[in-house]
């Protein structure tokens, strides 16, 4: 599954780069409001990639545990792991929320 392209990935990982950069600059606090805010939107940045990984690796893990469990026939997990695919669910909704 490529979630990548929803949440814009890469677009966020060159603008963390860039901000880094800026934030290296020797006038960076010359402006403490303006170096704040241009903080707070690499902090929600890095928030908003690592929330995208731990995603990817729930659903690398989830897809992982379904191949294991098809070859074994085992349909006693089908419940605990249609409960993760929920959550998993609810968690790219709530990235999505706060994307917007």
């Amino acid at each position: 599954m490529k979630l990548g392209g929803i949440f814009e990935l890469e677009k966020k990982l060159k603008e963390i780069t860039e901000i880094e950069k800026t934030t290296t600059q020797p006038n960076f606090w010359e402006k403490p409001v303006e170096a704040q805010k241009t903080m707070k939107n690499l902090n929600l940045l890095k928030s908003q990639i690592t929330d995208y990984q731990n995603v990817k690796n729930e659903l690398t893990e989830t897809s992982e545990i379904i191949s294991i469990l098809e070859m074994e026939s085992d349909v006693t997990m089908h419940t605990d792991i249609s409960k993760t695919l929920e959550k998993i669910e609810q968690e790219i909704i709530q990235m999505d929320l706060r994307l917007k």
